[in-house]
């Protein structure tokens, strides 16, 4: 059996804020679960200030600046318990300040950075390394992935939400991975395929929606016959995998959404994973970047041939 772990990064309408969305799977194979688990968790318990398991990795949190950090004297230099102490009576005070609905708003805002505020910005951008090399590292790890420019989309197709464009994708490559195991193999007993989300209610229905109707009268490229059952929509704090899939389709939208000026930046952190998005006979068939032919130079795009003019030194 091998495991999909998937989640996205953005929001799939059209006016959302931004421009790109981007889901992305994370697959390994049952045998490879428990250690892949036990890897996660030694490294959380490298960062967290107390319970790893309660240390949820969620990078559009990490990855943000904390401006409190940054109004407290000789942060980096205090200890990890002081610095979160710090940040929270300051946070404290802020929040004194304000009306009703704007503490409520903070409050929620707070919420989401609250488990990294012990870990200065430096800190931070080094476990963004660390996941997405345990990621590029680890054996068996497979990506799939589709990253939709949504006005593209949306010319092309009159849709203003991409979210079954990339489901569709991901699956149906997911799936053809796996045909194509099973027939190397030939082992007689075939492999099949389970996909594990987020638990995000307003994408429940239409997720399962879509894979019951893919297996009655398919998708546009053939049927899927390897992946049973229904999707399962797990708590993300109890699945490692799904944690590894919200950083890995985080670093892919930020990579394709990016200027020539900030993808050199974001590189970095794309080439750490680039690697595992599946291939067979060295061609990529694990990531696409949907945009208009001949409109972007990223890594994805030149590989798989959607580019064709010539490098810039």
């Amino acid at each position: 059996m091998y495991l999909l772990y998937l989640d996205s990064s953005g929001k799939p309408e059209l006016d959302g804020d931004r421009p790109v969305f981007a889901t992305l799977g994370v697959c390994v194979h049952e045998g490879a679960w428990y250690g892949l688990e036990k890897r996660v968790y030694g490294l959380k318990k490298r960062y967290a200030l107390k319970d790893p398991t309660e240390f949820e990795l969620h990078a559009a949190d990490f990855s943000c600046s904390i401006k409190e950090q940054e109004e407290i004297d000789a942060f980096e230099s205090l200890a990890r318990d002081g610095r979160r102490n710090a940040v929270l009576q300051l946070r404290e005070q802020k929040l004194q300040t304000k009306s009703s609905a704007d503490r409520t708003k903070r409050k929620l805002r707070y919420r989401s950075t609250d488990r990294f505020v012990h870990l200065t910005r430096s800190e931070r951008t080094e476990l963004m390394r660390d996941v997405l090399d345990l990621v590029g590292t680890h054996d068996g790890i497979r990506l799939f992935a589709e990253a939709c420019d949504k006005q593209h989309y949306a010319k092309s197709t009159g849709a203003k939400n991409c979210l079954r464009n990339n489901f569709t994708q991901v699956v149906s490559r997911f799936d053809s991975f796996l045909r194509f195991a099973n027939d190397r193999t030939n082992s007689g007993r075939p492999e099949k395929g389970m996909l594990i989300f987020d638990n995000e209610p307003s994408d429940e229905r239409a997720l399962t929606e879509m894979l019951s109707e893919f297996r009655k009268a398919g998708h546009p490229w053939g049927n899927v016959q390897h992946v049973i059952e229904t999707p399962l929509f797990v708590d993300s704090r109890l699945a490692a995998g799904i944690q590894l899939a919200d950083v890995c389709a985080y670093t892919l939208r930020r990579y394709v959404e990016a200027d020539a000026e900030r993808r050199k930046l974001e590189e970095g952190n794309f080439q750490r994973i680039f690697h595992k998005f599946d291939r067979a006979k060295a061609k990529l068939h694990g990531v696409r970047h949907y945009c208009p032919r001949d409109s972007c130079k990223c890594s994805i795009c030149q590989e798989r041939g959607h580019y064709g003019g010539e490098l810039e030194e």
